[in-house]
Order: C-alpha cells, then sequence, then structure tokens
C-alpha cells in the first residue's frame, strides 16, 4: 500500500501557480493539478490567506489526514466536518481564525464554544470575526483544556456576552501568565466596556481584591 505523502506545511496562498518545496507544499486553488498533490498527511502547520473564501473547502480532498499543531486561517468560508477534519484528533496547539465563518449542513453559523471544544490541547487561540449567542458565555465556562492558555483572543463580541461564565472559563484554563484579549462590536458603548472589564476583573480575581493586591493575575484587555 502506497504511503500518504508527508507534508510539514500546507500553504495555501494566491500565488501563480503550486509548488513543493522540501516537506512543504504552497498551493493556490486555481492550480490543483500539480504532480503529488494528492492522499496528503498534514504534520505540522496549515497557513490560508486567499481571497477565495473557498480557497481551502477546495483543497481538502487532496488531503489524506491533518495532524497540524498550527492553524492560521483568513477570510474563508468553512462547514463545521471540514473544521472537524482539520483539527483532527485536537492535537492543535496554535490556531487563528480571523473572518473565518464555520456552519452547520443547516448553513447557519457554528458558535465558538463548539470549535474550542474541539481543541483540547490549544494553548493559543484566536477567532475574531467569531459567532456568539445567548449560551457562548456559559458554554465557554464548562470547557476545561488541557494545558493552560498562554493567549486567548475573541473579536465581534456583542453585550450578550456574559461576565461569569468566561470568569469560569479563565479560571478553569488559565494561569498568571496568561494573556486574554476581548474585542467588543464598535457600536458597544465604551462605559459598557469599562463596566465590563471591571466586574470581569472582579469575577476572576476575587482573593486579590479581598486579601493582596499584589496576587498576580491573567492580563485581560479590552477594546
Amino acid at each position: 500500500m502506497r504511503k500518504a505523502p508527508l507534508c510539514y506545511r500546507l500553504g495555501i496562498y494566491d500565488s501563480s501557480k503550486t509548488f513543493s518545496f522540501e516537506h512543504s507544499f504552497f498551493i493556490t486553488p486555481t492550480d490543483l493539478d500539480h504532480n503529488g498533490l494528492k492522499n496528503i498527511f498534514v504534520t505540522n502547520s496549515i497557513v490560508s490567506n486567499s481571497l477565495d473564501c473557498y480557497a481551502v473547502q477546495k483543497i481538502l480532498p487532496k488531503l489524506f489526514k491533518c495532524d497540524a499543531k498550527v492553524i492560521k486561517i483568513d477570510n474563508q468560508i468553512l462547514s463545521f466536518d471540514q473544521f472537524c477534519f482539520l483539527v483532527g484528533e485536537g492535537s492543535v496547539e496554535k490556531i487563528s481564525f480571523r473572518n473565518v465563518s464555520v456552519q452547520w449542513k443547516s448553513g447557519e453559523k457554528v458558535a465558538v464554544e463548539f470549535l474550542i471544544e474541539r481543541l483540547p490541547n490549544a494553548k493559543c487561540l484566536e477567532f475574531l470575526n467569531a459567532e456568539f449567542n445567548s449560551e457562548t458565555s456559559q458554554q465557554l465556562g464548562k470547557i476545561q483544556l488541557l494545558n493552560k492558555i498562554e493567549h486567548f483572543s475573541l473579536g465581534d463580541i456583542d453585550e450578550t456576552f456574559e461576565i461569569f461564565g468566561f470568569s469560569k472559563f479563565i479560571q478553569n484554563n488559565g494561569n498568571a501568565d496568561s494573556h486574554y484579549t476581548l474585542h467588543f462590536k464598535r457600536i458597544v458603548a465604551t462605559a459598557f466596556k469599562f463596566e465590563f472589564e471591571k466586574n470581569l476583573d472582579m469575577a476572576v480575581n476575587p482573593y486579590r481584591h479581598r486579601h493582596a493586591s499584589s496576587v498576580r493575575k491573567p492580563e485581560i484587555n479590552i477594546y
């Protein structure tokens, strides 16, 4: 049985043609007939930056398996099944989704908590332009990752994002060296964000406020 070719890094870009270099493929979605571009096993990273919002979808049939530790994707539309294929058995340690829409079979967008649930080993997570609903914060509070978070960033948040569920997520998955960044929608008032930050700090660090202001805490930035 022929072994699947190993691919250390898979890059998806709007270049003139697909090419390979050592154990990496750099693919353009308009040139998918490159020699060897079949049955690929991605072992380390996937990076996609294409104006074609279906570029990743077009390339997935060329893959046999994905065991990437790093995934960085911009401006794409994916089904939830395709997302699950990309994250494989959950070995991803760093993930960045910017303007990526993950959808159920019905076409409804998948809320970010369902994506994070599939990332038990993640240490660095960035989901900008993420999808939220009224239960997102509470559901995040139930997630227990296997590693402590180093960097965590969420974007496009509105006033329905609830403090105490998210504070539970921070307590479950962070430590004093963790960094959290929340980007609210532009229409959200500055006064609301200020109050949210103050109350989140109180919820995450009740001991610090009762006893000693010198107790180290995770870094939380609100924008």
